[in-house]
């Protein structure tokens, strides 16, 4: 089986479409998940993955990389907070709002932070979707070390999080607008 056909498969029987990576890093990643499990090529290692859900976990949780922090690119979240959302609130009152790819909930989280600033008490939803459901659970949880938080400002802090031990806790008024699944 060539790489181009792998892909193929993987992405008709898992939904996970790897033609988004670049090649080499990709490459590397998938020889990498292949010499752990001992298998010798792609046909193999495809057969692995269609008949074991362990392999397929494995093989999803490698490849995606969960690396996000609050508000994130604060250019890109100012333009959405400036122009965008408020030209979207003035034609409809409630917004729902898919976050494909959401990691560990940080950016949809934001999200529903600006939304509540823009149009306090309206009842917005957002969709979080990831193929990993294990950092969905920390999604769920809302509980962040401070390092993922240095571009939320104390007044946003404050408002919007509780600090528990070491870490700081999103405030449940924000949790209940954004619901989490695969």
């Amino acid at each position: 089986m060539t790489f181009e056909l792998f892909k193929e498969k993987v992405k008709a029987s898992l939904g996970f479409d790897l033609n988004g990576y670049k090649e080499k890093q990709l490459l590397r990643r998938l020889h990498g998940l292949m010499a752990r499990r001992q298998v010798a090529d792609y046909a193999a290692y495809y057969r692995l993955l269609a008949a074991d859900p362990a392999a397929q976990r494995e093989f999803i949780d490698y490849l995606t990389i969960n690396v996000t922090e609050f508000f994130r690119d604060p250019h890109l979240f100012r333009y959405l907070e400036e122009r965008v959302l408020p030209e979207l609130l003035a034609r409809k009152p409630h917004l729902r709002v898919w976050s494909a790819a959401c990691s560990n909930g940080a950016e949809p989280y934001s999200l529903a932070i600006v939304l509540e600033e823009l149009a306090p008490g309206r009842h917005h939803r957002i969709e979080a979707t990831d193929l990993d459901p294990g950092i969905l659970e920390v999604a769920r949880a809302g509980r962040y070390p401070a390092d993922l938080l240095r571009h939320v400002s104390p007044a946003r802090r404050g408002r919007f999080f509780r600090q528990e031990d070491n870490a700081w806790v999103v405030r449940d008024e924000i949790r209940r607008r954004v619901t989490f699944r695969v």
